[in-house]
Protein backbone atom coordinates (compact mmCIF):
# COMPACT_ATOMS: atom_id res chain seq x y z
CA UNK A 1 0.00 0.00 0.00
CA UNK A 2 1.32 3.41 -0.86
CA UNK A 3 0.26 6.90 0.09
CA UNK A 4 -1.46 8.99 -2.57
CA UNK A 5 -2.24 12.67 -2.70
CA UNK A 6 -5.82 13.67 -2.01
CA UNK A 7 -7.59 15.03 -5.09
CA UNK A 8 -7.34 18.78 -5.49
CA UNK A 9 -10.07 20.88 -3.92
CA UNK A 10 -11.33 21.90 -7.37
CA UNK A 11 -11.64 18.37 -8.77
CA UNK A 12 -15.19 17.36 -9.71
CA UNK A 13 -16.69 14.92 -7.23
CA UNK A 14 -19.95 13.51 -5.91
CA UNK A 15 -20.47 13.64 -2.16
CA UNK A 16 -21.54 10.13 -1.12
CA UNK A 17 -21.48 10.45 2.66
CA UNK A 18 -20.54 12.65 5.60
CA UNK A 19 -20.09 11.76 9.24
CA UNK A 20 -19.38 14.29 11.96
CA UNK A 21 -16.90 12.83 14.42
CA UNK A 22 -17.39 13.26 18.17
CA UNK A 23 -15.00 15.80 19.71
CA UNK A 24 -13.30 13.15 21.88
CA UNK A 25 -12.19 11.02 18.92
CA UNK A 26 -8.48 10.89 18.11
CA UNK A 27 -8.30 11.78 14.42
CA UNK A 28 -5.13 9.79 13.67
CA UNK A 29 -6.47 6.67 15.37
CA UNK A 30 -9.83 7.00 13.61
CA UNK A 31 -8.10 7.32 10.22
CA UNK A 32 -5.95 4.24 10.90
CA UNK A 33 -9.06 2.23 11.82
CA UNK A 34 -10.88 3.34 8.66
CA UNK A 35 -7.84 2.49 6.51
CA UNK A 36 -7.82 -0.96 8.10
CA UNK A 37 -11.52 -1.33 7.23
CA UNK A 38 -10.90 -0.33 3.59
CA UNK A 39 -7.86 -2.62 3.32
CA UNK A 40 -9.85 -5.65 4.41
CA UNK A 41 -12.96 -5.10 2.29
CA UNK A 42 -12.12 -7.91 -0.10
CA UNK A 43 -10.82 -10.34 2.51
CA UNK A 44 -13.39 -10.26 5.29
CA UNK A 45 -15.85 -12.54 3.46
CA UNK A 46 -18.95 -10.41 4.16
CA UNK A 47 -18.98 -8.47 0.92
CA UNK A 48 -17.29 -10.59 -1.72
CA UNK A 49 -17.07 -10.79 -4.61
CA UNK A 50 -16.76 -7.38 -6.13
CA UNK A 51 -17.25 -6.90 -9.87
CA UNK A 52 -14.02 -4.91 -10.12
CA UNK A 53 -10.73 -5.40 -8.29
CA UNK A 54 -10.05 -2.84 -5.57
CA UNK A 55 -6.85 -1.05 -4.66
CA UNK A 56 -6.63 0.79 -1.33
CA UNK A 57 -4.11 3.52 -0.55
CA UNK A 58 -3.73 5.84 2.39
CA UNK A 59 -3.79 9.57 1.73
CA UNK A 60 -0.41 11.28 2.05
CA UNK A 61 -1.64 13.58 4.81
CA UNK A 62 -2.74 10.56 6.88
CA UNK A 63 -6.31 11.83 7.11
CA UNK A 64 -8.04 9.14 5.06
CA UNK A 65 -7.86 6.63 2.26
CA UNK A 66 -8.68 6.05 -1.39
CA UNK A 67 -10.38 2.97 -2.82
CA UNK A 68 -9.78 2.64 -6.56
CA UNK A 69 -12.00 0.40 -8.69
CA UNK A 70 -9.70 -1.03 -11.36
CA UNK A 71 -9.98 -2.20 -14.97
CA UNK A 72 -7.43 -3.40 -17.49
CA UNK A 73 -7.09 -0.97 -20.39
CA UNK A 74 -4.70 -0.75 -23.34
CA UNK A 75 -2.66 1.62 -21.14
CA UNK A 76 -2.46 -0.90 -18.30
CA UNK A 77 -4.40 -1.37 -15.08
CA UNK A 78 -6.13 1.94 -14.34
CA UNK A 79 -8.76 3.27 -11.99
CA UNK A 80 -12.32 3.61 -13.27
CA UNK A 81 -13.49 5.44 -10.15
CA UNK A 82 -11.95 6.52 -6.87
CA UNK A 83 -13.78 6.64 -3.55
CA UNK A 84 -11.91 9.06 -1.32
CA UNK A 85 -12.66 9.19 2.40
CA UNK A 86 -10.98 12.15 4.05
CA UNK A 87 -11.34 13.63 7.53
CA UNK A 88 -11.60 17.39 7.21
CA UNK A 89 -11.87 20.15 9.80
CA UNK A 90 -15.18 21.93 9.19
CA UNK A 91 -15.66 25.29 10.91
CA UNK A 92 -18.41 25.00 13.52
CA UNK A 93 -18.62 21.21 13.16
CA UNK A 94 -15.16 19.92 14.07
CA UNK A 95 -13.74 16.90 12.26
CA UNK A 96 -16.00 15.44 9.57
CA UNK A 97 -15.43 12.34 7.45
CA UNK A 98 -16.23 13.17 3.82
CA UNK A 99 -16.64 10.35 1.30
CA UNK A 100 -16.55 11.45 -2.33
CA UNK A 101 -16.50 9.76 -5.73
CA UNK A 102 -14.00 10.93 -8.35
CA UNK A 103 -13.68 9.90 -11.99
CA UNK A 104 -10.71 7.61 -12.53
CA UNK A 105 -8.32 7.66 -15.48
CA UNK A 106 -9.97 4.73 -17.24
CA UNK A 107 -13.60 5.95 -17.03
CA UNK A 108 -13.51 8.06 -20.20
CA UNK A 109 -11.42 5.54 -22.13
CA UNK A 110 -13.94 2.79 -21.38
CA UNK A 111 -16.98 5.03 -21.89
CA UNK A 112 -18.24 4.50 -18.36
CA UNK A 113 -18.76 8.20 -17.61
CA UNK A 114 -21.01 8.86 -20.58
CA UNK A 115 -20.61 11.49 -23.25
CA UNK A 116 -21.66 14.55 -21.28
CA UNK A 117 -19.18 17.37 -20.79
CA UNK A 118 -20.87 18.30 -17.48
CA UNK A 119 -18.64 16.88 -14.70
CA UNK A 120 -21.55 16.18 -12.32
CA UNK A 121 -23.50 14.34 -15.02
CA UNK A 122 -20.40 12.30 -15.90
CA UNK A 123 -20.00 11.34 -12.23
CA UNK A 124 -23.69 10.38 -11.90
CA UNK A 125 -23.34 8.16 -14.97
CA UNK A 126 -20.13 6.67 -13.60
CA UNK A 127 -21.77 5.99 -10.24
CA UNK A 128 -24.55 4.09 -12.01
CA UNK A 129 -21.96 2.02 -13.89
CA UNK A 130 -19.95 1.12 -10.78
CA UNK A 131 -22.11 -1.52 -9.18
CA UNK A 132 -19.63 -2.07 -6.35
CA UNK A 133 -20.00 1.44 -4.91
CA UNK A 134 -23.37 0.85 -3.18
CA UNK A 135 -22.03 -2.35 -1.63
CA UNK A 136 -18.93 -0.56 -0.36
CA UNK A 137 -20.99 2.34 0.97
CA UNK A 138 -23.39 -0.06 2.73
CA UNK A 139 -20.48 -1.32 4.86
CA UNK A 140 -19.34 2.20 5.77
CA UNK A 141 -21.75 3.09 8.66
CA UNK A 142 -20.75 0.09 10.75
CA UNK A 143 -17.06 0.70 10.01
CA UNK A 144 -17.39 4.32 11.09
CA UNK A 145 -19.10 3.31 14.37
CA UNK A 146 -16.35 0.79 15.12
CA UNK A 147 -13.58 3.26 14.25
CA UNK A 148 -15.13 5.92 16.51
CA UNK A 149 -15.40 3.44 19.40
CA UNK A 150 -11.77 2.36 18.99
CA UNK A 151 -10.45 5.92 18.58
CA UNK A 152 -11.89 7.31 21.83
Amino acid sequence: MMAVAAPSAGAASLQLATAALPANVDRASFCRQMLQFASTLTSNGRNMPFALPLKVDSLQDGNGFQISLLRVTPLGVLSVADLVANVEAVPGSGDVLMVRLYEGQAAAELGLAGKSTDPKQRLETLLSACIDVPQIMATMPEAIKRAVALAR
